[in-house]
């Protein structure tokens, strides 16, 4: 009846095993919440690490907080991107590779292995370093990466985005 199966729950609920399987079951579900609370709201995926480097000066520039990843080249972005994605689909993904100047097989090739959607795309016409051309001429890759927080804090953003669209889409995803 309905009070030997209060008793015997009662019973049940009580015992030290029990209770330390309910506080474990309970700890592990706060522990799940707050990976969720702790996914990153914004991903850059970029190709390599100048630009994450100029990236993550960027988004000092402009006070924003960005997880970036590099893929370790063009070719590698759609892997590295589903493995993004696999990870959480809460976040924002800005995908940014360089055209090598082939903007439309490069868009191509990114839409038909990722998809249409799912992300932003950013494609740099050439490669990255040209968004500063005049204050990168005849850099080594270690010296352009040794002075890129100097060029950015010297760089008017508004004018570098009406003159490169992949620019001011990287500059419009870190304010949002």
């Amino acid at each position: 009846d309905e009070d030997v199966f209060c008793d015997v729950l009662q019973r049940i609920l009580q015992d030290k095993k029990v209770r330390y399987i309910i506080s474990e079951l309970k700890r592990r579900v706060q522990e799940d919440e707050k990976e969720d609370i702790d996914v990153p709201n914004k991903v850059i995926l970029c190709e390599g690490k100048t630009d994450e480097v100029i990236l993550q000066a960027i988004a000092q520039k402009l006070g924003r907080k960005v997880t970036i990843v590099v893929a370790e080249g063009k070719y590698n972005v759609p892997k590295v991107f589903d493995m993004i994605r696999g990870k959480n689909t809460k976040s924002n993904i800005l995908i940014i590779v360089d055209s090598d100047e082939d903007e439309e097989n490069t868009k191509r090739v990114i839409m038909e292995k990722i998809g249409a959607s799912g992300y932003e795309l950013a494609i740099i016409n050439n490669s990255i370093e040209d968004w500063f051309a005049s204050d990168v001429t005849g850099l080594s890759k270690l010296k352009l990466m040794q002075s890129i927080g100097s060029i950015i804090d010297a760089i008017d953003f508004e004018e570098l985005s009406k003159k490169h669209e992949s620019f001011k889409t990287v500059v419009e995803f870190m304010r949002k």
